[in-house]
């Protein structure tokens, strides 16, 4: 993205989700084959390691502060193929550390590795400008309360008024009925969304990032989109079909109807129910777009999924000829759509 290769991770307040976010994104840039390290800059709240079950045996980033060792020797692999310069959280560790060498940490780390992220502490303090002022541009991680928009914007105003750019928006722990205000979107730029999960949350209590731990998830699929959005290699990133909005059909609408169930890309529809809320299930499609054979009386649930959507049409459509082929009563309508 335009070159930059240096990111202060930041939030306006604390409980959004930064750290799950740098980390998971950071490893998501790794997957694309990029070098990628992350530097733990809440030098007074550190808790990096835990994202990645790291227990540093030697250096961490407050003795290279210190100047008692040097910045080869605090980093650290990690899973996913990242690198981390984790720091410590003890009170005394802290008062140790100069942050005037961090300049020189972030021009090293510049040089030898294709991306930086710096998870910096929440709110405004020293140890948050100054990583802001030395990176090439800030991700800001929000959540869609109208509080964490609010202090989103003042993060921006305060890195606006130093002269830094804005890389754009992670909104974190959104629902479907989540709904960002239009001058908010149209003002800033959404890197991605990512939907709440629990089990995001419990992969960091294992230690293994979401992204690894569960690559299928609609949370790894929001991480992959701010990778993919930050390195801007769109081929890198497979881009999976969707065979809803392929056949016209909104699956938030969708997941409305109580005879509805999407889950990972698959649609499920409870057939009873769906006689329940009135809607037509007997009538086949039009002539171009009938099925050779439609649900059985006695099955009680169809799934469609990819494959379902990328058949044939010789298998989908009826033979012409066929005189069993009868008008569609639906003309076109939810099933005509859905089974095309």
């Amino acid at each position: 993205m335009s070159g930059d290769t240096v990111y202060a991770v930041a939030s306006g307040k604390g409980g959004v989700g930064k750290t799950t976010a740098t980390a998971n994104v950071a490893v998501a840039i790794a997957k694309l084959d990029y070098d990628v390290a992350i530097v733990d800059l809440d030098l007074g709240m550190a808790n990096l390691n835990g994202w990645f079950a790291l227990d540093p045996s030697g250096p961490t980033l407050h003795e290279v502060l210190a100047d008692d060792a040097d910045l080869t020797d605090a980093e650290y692999d990690a899973a996913g193929g990242v690198t981390i310069i984790p720091s410590r959280s003890d009170v005394e560790s802290y008062t140790e550390t100069d942050t005037s060498l961090l300049e020189s940490v972030i021009s090293d780390l510049r040089s030898r590795y294709d991306y930086v992220f710096l998870d910096i502490g929440a709110g405004i303090s020293h140890e948050t400008v100054l990583p802001l002022r030395l990176s090439d541009a800030a991700i800001i991680v929000t959540t869609p309360e109208e509080a964490s928009l609010e202090n989103a914007n003042t993060t921006i105003e305060l890195i606006h008024r130093l002269d830094g750019a804005v890389a754009g928006l992670i909104v974190n722990q959104t629902t479907s009925g989540d709904t960002l205000p239009e001058s908010f979107t149209d003002e800033h730029m959404i890197l991605g969304t990512i939907p709440s999960d629990s089990a995001v949350q419990a992969s960091h209590e294992t230690g293994i990032p979401h992204v690894l731990e569960l690559p299928d998830s609609d949370a790894t699929a929001g991480f992959m989109q701010v990778a993919e959005r930050i390195t801007g290699d769109e081929q890198l990133v497979s881009e999976k079909s969707d065979p809803l909005a392929d056949a016209g059909l909104d699956s938030i609408e969708l997941t409305t109807m109580d005879a509805i169930d999407v889950e990972d890309g698959q649609l499920h529809i409870d057939i009873e129910q769906l006689e329940m809320e009135d809607i037509d299930i007997n009538s086949s499609s039009s002539d171009s777009e009938s099925s050779d054979e439609g649900p059985a009386d006695d099955s009680p649930v169809l799934a469609l999924d990819d494959a379902d959507t990328n058949s044939s049409t010789d298998e989908q459509s009826t033979d012409e000829g066929s005189d069993d082929t009868e008008e569609s009563e639906d003309g076109g309508g939810f099933f005509s759509r859905l089974l095309r």
